[in-house]
């Protein structure tokens, strides 16, 4: 339900950049509070929880520092490449791209 609800939320935030009138601002925000919803209900925690419940207790510590090691590596590499990408593809288009990547881990 996370995943669809992400998915749905990124397609109305990718519309709201194809629009260009006065009420895609609105739909945007919309838009954007969606999917931070379903994110926080769902995937979010996911990153956190799923490395603590899957490894042993003996190891559990250095995994869990590698795993949110990895979490920030990765959110710093979405984090610089976001406007490069968005200039290339234009921001409608990048947001179509994250839905994309949504549906194909759903």
């Amino acid at each position: 339900a996370s995943l669809g609800g992400m998915i749905v939320a990124l397609i109305i935030l990718a519309f709201s950049f194809l629009n260009e009138d006065g009420g895609s601002a609105t739909v945007g925000v919309i838009g954007l509070a969606s999917y931070l919803c379903f994110f926080s209900l769902g995937m979010g925690p996911g990153a956190w929880l799923i490395p603590a419940e899957v490894f042993s207790t003996t190891i559990r510590t250095k995994a869990m520092s590698m795993a949110a090691f990895l979490n920030r590596i990765v959110a710093t590499i979405m984090t610089m490449s976001f406007l490069t990408v968005a200039d290339v593809i234009g921001w409608s288009g990048f947001f179509f791209v994250l839905a994309l990547i949504c549906a194909l881990v759903m």
